[in-house]
């Protein structure tokens, strides 16, 4: 099995860790498949976000607290490129 916590076997923090970081890496992967979170995503975006994936499903800590860094620099890079709307002033 990939990760034993994913059948509830072992540890309470082993299955925490297990079924927090499955779960963002299969929202990571929606997001590459998709190619879009709040905009449409370049390729270069998309393999930045497939490597963070892939990080955070790794079997070490460090693999996966490389993955969640480069998670959330990938999603304040996306969410700074925005471009800003402006509300419209009521008359």
């Amino acid at each position: 099995l990939y990760k034993p916590g994913l059948n509830f076997i072992g540890s309470t923090q082993d299955i925490v860790l297990s079924m927090t970081t499955t779960a963002v890496g299969i929202i990571i992967f929606a997001i590459v498949l998709e190619g879009f979170l709040t905009r449409r995503m370049s390729w270069l975006e998309r393999g930045a976000w497939t490597i963070s994936g892939i990080a955070i499903m790794g079997f070490t800590w460090q693999s996966r607290l490389a993955g969640f860094a480069l998670a959330i620099l990938l999603f304040f890079w996306h969410v700074k490129g925005l471009p800003k709307k402006k509300l419209p002033i009521p008359e």
